[in-house]
């Protein structure tokens, strides 16, 4: 079930939103919120389904918490939720609707829980037990997972902060009971309405595939909005979440079997190759892995980078293989451009602000190699920017912008913001920008080919979803 927690002043207030969001399955109203008495009367006309009433004793008086809670139980709330530090304090007040008790456990900081505090939810009569942890990596909320594994009983797991928002959408795949969405995101990791709705996040089931992007930072990412849609126009029973995580051996360590199929991203495309047992021909080519498909005996890594990359430049660019190309980095992007334009490694050059990476490519390669203070004018040159430089909120660029004139062609593969600073002055200057936009279509695609052996949205369905 899919819960919407409410934090309102007035009854007004609270049953507008109850009926504007009525698809959710229930409500958790936050009584320590509300600066009049709940209206029960009108309350079970606006909401058909779950409904869970919770104060905290640090907004709300004790005391007041036990008549409002006996209250909203008498009244026909589903159940009340009593944090673990107040419980011996209401227990006694409401005790007798055991069944209807959720006792909650929150844990800010870290995101382990003792035995003892095991041991306690197994002997606590509530008929539902809540954790809220906050793990430092997705890799520590998988190992949560399997501590959650070993409660009995009705019970829900919380993970908190951006490395725990996926466990919100794939509740169902761990056997939580329910999970709970908002309004707004007004902390790290929460999922609102309007997130649930604009990336396509089915209901999903005990059954349901998960996907996700690894990488560290992800919360940008697009990936969950084209392939949720994919998975909703084609009814595939899966569902597409970010894994931030920068601690590889531990995520794929713990990683569950239900996550079969990962999208790979900054800066993970290269160490990923350590735990893929097999590589497509691409991925061996340029030694860079973006997408991995489990197999038998681990992950398949492939490369769509590189097909993206030449799909972009031939369908954007008139005659471009009478064009020089500059590649700016030394990571997965630059890597497989140097694959895919291999054929043309004598008019294809590399620069990065650390020139032992971008020397040491030039030779893997056989491409040229330049310092970046050597950098000449850059005429009739396609400029590839496999760089984070532009990325989010940073500003800065990855070579002198003066070296840009009209003739050049900028392909930029950031796609966060769509208008980097260098692009920005390369409009400026009327050259032509490809945008980050087109490669991470041409990759998408290609990914979902390989996971569904050729079935995949066109580019023209992708393009019209990220314009909305």
């Amino acid at each position: 079930m899919r819960v919407l927690s409410l934090m309102c002043e007035t009854n007004q207030q609270l049953f507008k939103l109850m009926t504007q969001y009525s698809f959710f399955d229930g409500f958790e109203i936050r009584g320590d919120q509300m600066i009049e008495s709940l209206d029960f009367n009108t309350l079970r006309l606006c909401c058909k389904g779950l409904l869970i009433y919770t104060c905290r004793e640090e907004n709300q008086e004790i005391e007041q918490i036990k008549i409002d809670y006996v209250n909203a139980l008498k009244e026909g709330f589903d159940y009340v939720d009593c944090d673990i530090e107040s419980w011996e304090k209401l227990s006694e007040s409401v005790i007798e609707e055991k069944e209807r008790l959720i006792l909650s456990y929150h844990n800010f900081n870290d995101f382990s829980f003792s035995e003892h505090l095991l041991q306690v939810f197994e002997e606590n009569p509530a008929g539902v037990k809540k954790i809220a942890l906050m793990p430092h990596d997705t890799s520590d909320g998988f190992i949560c997972l399997k501590r959650f594994e070993r409660m009995s009983g009705k019970k829900i797991l919380v993970l908190m902060g951006g490395m725990g928002q996926w466990s919100r959408i794939a509740y169902k795949s761990f056997d939580s009971e329910w999970s709970y969405f908002c309004l707004d995101e007004i902390a790290p990791g929460q999922v609102s309405v309007q997130k649930l709705l604009s990336e396509h996040y089915p209901l999903g089931d005990k059954n349901t595939e998960i996907f996700g992007i690894l990488g560290s930072p992800v919360e940008h990412s697009l990936s969950p909005k084209v392939h949720n849609l994919f998975f909703e126009k084609r009814d595939i029973n899966a569902q597409y979440l970010r894994f931030p995580s920068e601690n590889l051996s531990s995520f794929f360590y713990n990683l569950p079997d239900y996550v079969g199929r990962l999208s790979v991203t900054m800066p993970h495309k290269q160490a990923v190759l350590t735990y893929c047992n097999e590589l497509d021909l691409v991925a061996k080519s340029c030694g860079s892995v973006n997408t991995l498909k489990r197999n038998a005996n681990g992950f398949t890594g492939y490369n769509t980078d590189a097909l993206g990359l030449r799909f972009a430049i031939e369908t954007r660019v008139e005659n471009w293989q009478e064009y020089n190309l500059l590649i700016v980095g030394a990571g997965g992007v630059a890597r497989a451009a140097l694959s895919v334009f291999f054929e043309y490694k004598d008019r294809i050059t590399i620069v990065n602000r650390t020139q032992e990476k971008a020397q040491y490519l030039a030779n893997e390669f056989g491409v040229n190699f330049c310092e970046i203070c050597d950098l000449q004018k850059l005429e009739k040159t396609i400029i590839i920017q496999a760089t984070a430089c532009g990325m989010g909120e940073d500003i800065s660029t990855p070579i002198d912008l003066e070296l840009l004139c009209e003739s050049s062609i900028l392909f930029e593969t950031v796609y966060f913001p769509s208008h980097t600073p260098i692009v920005h002055h390369a409009l400026k200057l009327g050259a032509q920008v490809i945008y980050g936009q087109d490669l991470f279509i041409a990759q998408a695609i290609e990914q979902q080919k390989i996971w569904f052996d050729g079935m995949s949205l066109d580019f023209l369905e992708m393009e019209e979803e990220l314009a909305k």
